[in-house]
């Protein structure tokens, strides 16, 4: 047993295998290589262990919502302290009243708090009071709270104006397993394309309307393609014409509707691209998207648009980053991998041959993250 621990802490639900959940495991598997022990506490129904990762629930407070209390963190930590010389908190994501409150907690017992930090979305959802508030509190994390901190976690770059002064490492998603077996399957001579996700309403999230377009033109060249739809059905939207463009690609579109992780994963694993599209927003440079970790992991390349830190992590030695979010700029890259289908094979070994979310790739410097923390104030947490 090592003699320091850290508390990870946020709304990762365990139940659904969501996204947050899958980082904080990887995460979790990570930081353990720095003779630290690493506790989780997250949304599950009965406190286990996932891959020597010990998860609490982070619900046991007498019914009280762990978004505007902390009790639960603040029991836990108390018991960890009985068992470490050294018990830091990372919150990932936290709700906006409770961060407050463990701000002051951390402050008070001389606590090294790290905040973890993956998103910071705009106004969402109808313009009710409840919207309004969620928004205000979000705006007040992020723009004022969060200079209280001194040590981050950033999924990418684009937060590290706004703290330069703090002490950051940047970790998208990293991964400490070996590579896995490449899978070669052919499919009859077609290419195998997967969607995995919910583009949101009206496109918010995912432009799966322009991969739709851009297919539509594909097929009028080629008709050697499968596009998986993988968390909808192809009924998910209401315009008429987003319908008649999936009429039209017939036999090569296939739906899938929601499915657990696993079914998804399975599906992943035999495809030769993953692809999706964004619009350049505020969310998508301070998010990583998942779908680019979850598919290098498994040696599976990626075809999307430009966003986030995306240019760090793909590049045509294994997967295509295009320049722009469009039609024309999906559609030849689809044309290009139909007249050469020797490219995914090489993606794929490449990828397999070097994965950028490699743990050696973020040693150095989450080594000397973690120093910095040690050293802040002789272990005594720094608040601004």
């Amino acid at each position: 047993m090592n003699t320091n621990a850290v508390l990870y802490i946020g709304s990762f639900n365990f139940n659904k295998g969501n996204a947050s959940s899958i980082r904080v495991i990887e995460n979790a598997l990570f930081i353990k290589q720095f003779q630290l022990d690493v506790h989780v506490l997250g949304v599950i129904d009965n406190n286990s262990e996932i891959e020597t990762i010990p998860i609490n629930n982070i619900r046991e407070q007498k019914g009280k919502p762990f978004d505007t209390n902390i009790e639960s963190v603040i029991k836990t930590h108390n018991e960890l302290k009985l068992i470490y010389s050294k018990v830091f908190i990372i919150a990932y994501n936290y709700p906006p009243v409770a961060f407050y409150k463990l701000i002051q907690f951390s402050k008070k017992n001389k606590i090294q708090l790290v905040a973890d930090i993956t998103e910071w979305y705009a106004f969402q959802g109808d313009k009710n009071i409840y919207s309004v508030i969620r928004w205000v509190l979000n705006e007040w994390k992020m723009r004022f709270l969060l200079k209280k901190c001194y040590h981050f976690i950033f999924a990418t770059s684009y937060l590290e104006y706004l703290f330069e002064s703090k002490n950051i490492v940047i970790m998208p998603f990293v991964t400490s397993r070996a590579s896995e077996k490449i899978s070669l399957i052919k499919h009859n001579n077609k290419v195998v394309y997967t969607y995995a996700g919910s583009p949101g309403h009206n496109f918010a999230k995912d432009r799966l309307d322009i991969i739709i377009m851009a297919f539509l033109e594909l097929k009028k060249k080629s008709n050697t393609f499968i596009f998986n739809v993988i968390g909808i059905h192809n009924d998910f939207s209401e315009d008429k014409k987003i319908n008649k463009l999936i009429k039209a690609l017939g036999n090569n579109i296939k739906f899938y509707g929601r499915l657990t992780h696993e079914k998804t994963v399975q599906i992943i694993k035999q495809s030769d691209y993953l692809v999706f599209a964004r619009d350049l927003s505020r969310m998508t440079k301070v998010g990583f998207p998942t779908k680019v970790f979850e598919a290098f992991k498994y040696n599976i390349p990626v075809i999307t648009n430009d966003t986030s830190d995306l240019s760090n992590y793909i590049s045509s030695e294994n997967g295509i980053l295009l320049k722009e979010n469009s039609v024309k700029a999906f559609f030849n890259a689809f044309i290009k991998i139909d007249s050469d289908k020797s490219i995914k094979i090489l993606h794929k070994k490449n990828i397999s041959k070097s994965n950028p979310f490699r743990s050696e790739n973020f040693e150095r410097e989450f080594s000397v993250f973690l120093e910095k923390i040690y050293k802040s104030e002789s272990n005594i947490s720094r608040f601004d």
